[in-house]
């Protein structure tokens, strides 16, 4: 669809308009992956008693400007936990 709108010359705005509204849920949506196998990576590194790669992963996941929702919630509780453990 925002193709279609961008090469015709009708409505460029709503082309615009299409595409960003698309291109930020991409972008949430990889943001949430991206800290849920930040996440489970540190949780797998906390089992391995592997403190580096723990400490790596938290911080990783904590850099990530995301949006707590009922999708990542346990995620974040589990995150707590783990920083709990690096005493962070």
């Amino acid at each position: 669809g925002a193709k279609v709108f961008a090469y015709s010359k009708d409505d460029p705005k709503l082309a615009a308009k299409h595409l960003d509204t698309a291109l930020e849920k991409v972008f949430a949506e990889s943001l949430m992956v991206q800290f849920q196998a930040f996440v489970l990576r540190a949780d797998i590194a906390a089992m391995q008693d592997d403190a580096a790669t723990l400490k790596q992963y938290v911080l990783a996941a904590k850099n990530l400007s995301l949006e707590e929702t009922d999708e990542v919630a346990a995620d974040v509780q589990r995150l707590a936990e783990l920083e709990e453990i690096l005493n962070l």
